[in-house]
C-alpha cells in the first residue's frame, strides 16, 4: 500500500530521485510508503502495481515538465485516476513546476495551487533554495498524513459524514434568531504595532534539537522580523467547542464533523462537550464565524493575540513548558477542555493558542489555508512556536486534529441588520476619453524581461509582435470595478443559469443571507467563470437595462487600466505589492472590489492588477484572452498592464473573473 505517490516522466528520473531522498525522512521516521515505479520487481504486471499504487495512496507528488505533459502513460492512465480519487476522495495532489512549460494551458492543472519557487521552477532556483521546497513539500505532507490518520477523540461510527440538510432545515433557521449559548468572551486586543516574525537568536538555539529530532527547521527562521501596526480586534478565549458548534448544525441545517454519530444528541461523548471542535474544514469554519456575526482571525491578529508585543516565542513566554499545553510531548493522544492549560494563557489572557488544535486563520496561499498554533499530536516546541506558518491545507480538508476560533472587529459581533444590509454596489462606470492611448509592450523594458523573468520562446515572440504603439479609439465606459458575487447572483436568480463552483449548493438562509456565499465574499469578485458565463451576463443585463454591456477588448482594456502614458502598471512603472492584492498580502484569495484603492488606474479603474484576472472579449485561434494578473500569480510580469495571457474558452479557475464594457 502507498502512502505517497510519485507521478512523473522517465526523462526526469534525476528530479525523481531527489524528490524521493527528501521523502526519506517520512520513510525512516513516521513509516510512510513513497512509491514510484522503481518499486515494481523484475517479472511484475507493471500497468498492475501503478494502478494497485494510485488507488492507496493518499498523496500524489506530480513532477510536472513539458515531458510529464507530453507523456501518453501519464496523461491517459495516471491524470485521470488521480484527479477522480481527488474529487471523491480527498486524495491530497502536489503539482511540483520542475522546468518552464505551459502548465497554465492544461485545465486542469491551472486551477490547483502548484509548487514553485519565488514564481519559478525549480530548476531556475539555486539549490539550496530546491532544497528549501522540497523539504517544506516533505514537511506538509507529514502533517497532512498524521492529521488524516490520528483518530479523532469519539469513535467514529461506520458512515460517514452527512451533508448540509437542504431547504427545509433552512427555513427552521431563517425562524430562528442569534445564536443562543454565546462562546466564552471576546477578548479585546488593542490598535498598536507589535514584533511580528521569526526571533532569530531563539530560532538558532533550537535548530539543531530540531533537526535530531528529523523535523525541518525553516519555519523557525521564516518570516523575518518586522514591526507591524494592527487596527484593535476581538478575539475568542478559547476555540470554538463540539458543544458550541452542535447549535450550529441544529440552527444552521449544517453538515456535522465527520467523526460524530447521527441520531444521537449530543452527537458526541459528553466528557468531549468542552473540547475544541475538529474535523471541520475552513469552509465549515468561516460559516460557523459568519452564523455569529463574526470571521475567522487574519494570520496577523492571530499571532498578535498569542505573544503579545514583546515578541515571546509562546504565549507564556520565551521557554517550552509541555504542562502548559496539550502536545505530543507528553504523549496527549486526544484533545483536551479548551480551559484545562490555563497557565498556558497568552499575555492577553487567551487559552490553547499552542496545541490542543491546530487554528484555521484567513490567510495561506493560493488554494491552501494556514493552521497557527501546533495541535496535541504535534511537538509543540517547533510547531506551537507563535510565528511559525509550518502548515497549511485545502479549504475543504477536514482534520482530528484541526479547529478555529472565533473573532471580530473591535466594535465586536455584527449584528442581524448590519449583515442584511449587503446589497449590490451602485453601477459605477468611467469614461474613457481614448484618444492618443500607447498600448503594448515598450521594446526596451522587453530587454529587461528575458533577463529577469523565465519567458519562453512564445511568449517573447507575442511580446515582440505587440509592441509599442499609438492608437486612438471611440469613447467608452467601463466599469470601475469587476462584476461582484451579490452581482451575478442576481443574474443567476433571474436566468437559472448554473452556479459558480465555488459557491455552497443553496442559499445559506441564516442571518438573512439569502445568498449561495458568505456575507464577507458579497463584493468580492465572481470566479470560476467560464467565458461563455461572462458574455452570458453582458447578454442579460444589456436587455435588462437597454444598453450595450459586452466583456472590453485587449485594447480597450490597456486604455482603461494604464492611460495615456503607457505605464507598465496601473500606478506607474515600478512594480509595487502594497498597492495590489499579490501573492505578498498573504491573503490568498480574492478581497473585496474597493480594497487597494492606492492602486488605481489614471482613469480611476480599480483592481486592473491583482486580485483577479479579467477575461476579454478577444480571441485568439481558439482561445481567449485575459489580462491584469491576480492574488496568486506573480504580479512583477502577470500584473503588466500588456501581459496578455490566453486559454480555453471553458477555463475556470479561482483567480479569473471580469468587468464590464459600456457603449456610450
Amino acid at each position: 500500500m502507498a502512502d505517497v505517490f510519485i507521478s512523473y516522466s522517465h526523462k526526469d528520473k534525476k528530479w525523481k530521485d531527489r524528490v524521493a531522498s527528501h521523502l526519506g525522512v517520512l520513510e525512516k521516521q513516521y513509516s510512510v510508503e513513497v512509491w514510484d515505479d522503481s518499486h515494481i520487481a523484475p517479472g511484475e504486471n507493471w500497468h498492475e502495481r501503478i494502478l494497485i499504487a494510485l488507488g492507496s495512496a493518499r498523496v500524489a507528488i506530480l513532477l510536472v515538465s513539458a515531458n510529464y505533459l507530453s507523456s501518453d502513460f501519464v496523461l491517459r492512465e495516471e491524470i485521470p485516476r488521480l484527479l477522480e480519487r481527488r474529487r471523491d476522495e480527498n486524495l491530497h495532489v502536489i503539482p511540483v513546476i520542475l522546468r518552464a512549460c505551459a502548465w497554465q494551458e492544461v485545465e486542469w492543472l491551472s486551477q490547483m495551487q502548484v509548487e514553485l519557487r519565488n514564481g519559478k521552477p525549480l530548476a531556475e532556483c539555486r539549490s539550496d533554495q530546491i532544497d528549501d521546497c522540497l523539504a517544506g513539500i516533505t514537511r506538509r505532507i507529514r502533517k497532512f498524513l498524521q492529521g488524516k490518520s490520528v483518530p479523532p477523540p469519539v469513535p467514529p461510527p461506520h458512515h460517514q459524514g452527512r451533508q448540509r440538510k437542504e431547504p427545509k432545515s433552512r427555513k427552521t433557521t431563517r425562524a430562528l434568531k442569534h445564536p443562543i449559548v454565546p462562546s466564552e468572551e471576546l477578548v479585546l486586543v488593542g490598535e498598536g504595532e507589535f514584533l511580528k516574525g521569526a526571533n532569530n537568536e531563539f530560532a538558532a538555539g533550537i535548530e539543531v534539537k530540531a533537526k535530531a529530532s528529523g523535523l525541518d527547521a525553516c519555519a523557525l527562521w521564516e518570516p523575518p522580523k518586522t514591526k507591524e501596526h494592527l487596527r484593535g480586534f476581538r478575539i475568542a478565549r478559547t476555540p470554538v467547542t463540539n458543544e458550541e458548534y452542535q447549535q450550529f448544525v441544529k440552527s444552521a441545517g449544517w453538515r456535522t464533523p465527520s467523526h460524530w454519530a447521527l441520531g444521537r444528541d449530543p452527537p458526541f461523548d459528553p466528557e468531549y462537550r468542552r473540547h475544541p471542535v475538529t474535523n471541520v474544514s475552513f469552509r465549515d469554519a468561516e460559516a460557523y464565524c459568519e452564523w455569529r456575526g463574526g470571521r475567522l482571525p487574519t494570520d496577523d491578529e492571530w499571532e498578535k493575540a498569542a505573544r503579545g508585543t514583546d515578541g515571546r516565542a509562546y504565549p507564556w513566554g520565551n521557554h517550552f513548558n509541555k504542562d502548559f499545553c496539550q502536545c505530543a510531548e507528553k504523549d496527549a493522544g486526544c484533545t483536551a477542555s479548551v480551559t484545562h492549560h490555563a497557565q498556558g494563557a497568552s499575555p492577553y489572557g487567551i487559552l490553547d493558542l499552542t496545541g490542543n488544535v491546530g487554528e484555521f486563520v484567513d490567510g495561506g496561499d493560493a488554494g491552501t489555508k494556514n493552521v497557527r498554533g501546533g495541535s496535541y499530536e504535534d511537538l509543540c516546541e517547533y510547531y506551537g512556536v507563535t510565528w511559525a506558518r509550518a502548515c497549511s491545507v485545502g479549504e475543504n480538508v477536514r482534520h482530528a486534529s484541526i479547529g478555529f476560533r472565533l473573532a471580530a472587529d473591535a466594535d465586536g459581533l455584527a449584528s442581524t441588520t448590519q449583515q442584511a444590509s449587503c446589497r449590490p454596489l451602485d453601477k459605477t462606470f468611467i469614461r474613457i476619453a481614448a484618444s492618443g492611448i500607447r498600448v503594448g509592450c515598450p521594446p526596451a523594458l522587453l530587454n529587461r524581461m528575458k533577463a529577469t523573468f523565465p519567458l519562453d520562446e512564445d511568449a517573447i515572440k507575442e511580446l515582440a509582435e505587440d509592441g509599442l504603439r499609438e492608437i486612438s479609439l471611440g469613447a467608452f465606459e467601463i466599469s470601475k470595478y469587476a462584476v461582484t458575487n451579490i452581482e451575478y447572483w442576481e443574474f443567476v436568480r433571474d436566468t437559472g443559469h448554473p452556479y459558480p463552483r465555488h459557491w455552497f449548493d443553496a442559499p445559506l438562509g441564516f442571518r438573512g443571507n439569502e445568498a449561495p456565499f458568505l456575507f464577507k465574499y458579497s463584493h468580492h469578485p465572481v470566479v470560476f467563470i467560464r467565458h461563455h458565463d461572462a458574455s452570458s451576463y453582458c447578454e442579460w443585463l444589456s436587455e435588462k437595462e437597454g444598453h450595450e454591456y459586452r466583456l472590453p477588448t485587449n485594447v480597450e482594456w490597456q486604455a482603461a487600466a494604464r492611460g495615456t502614458d503607457g505605464r507598465v502598471y496601473p500606478w506607474g512603472n515600478l512594480y509595487d505589492p502594497k498597492r495590489c492584492n499579490c501573492p505578498e498580502t498573504g491573503w490568498g484569495r480574492t478581497v473585496d472590489v474597493r480594497d487597494f484603492p492606492q492602486g488605481d488606474s489614471p482613469f480611476g479603474c480599480s483592481q486592473m492588477t491583482g486580485n483577479v484576472f479579467e477575461w476579454l472579449a478577444d480571441d485568439a485561434e481558439g482561445y481567449h484572452c485575459f489580462l491584469g494578473g491576480s492574488f496568486a500569480s506573480a504580479l512583477e510580469i502577470y500584473g503588466m498592464t500588456f501581459f496578455t495571457m490566453k486559454t480555453k474558452s471553458d477555463c475556470q479557475r479561482a483567480d479569473l473573473g471580469f468587468r464590464l464594457f459600456r457603449q456610450i
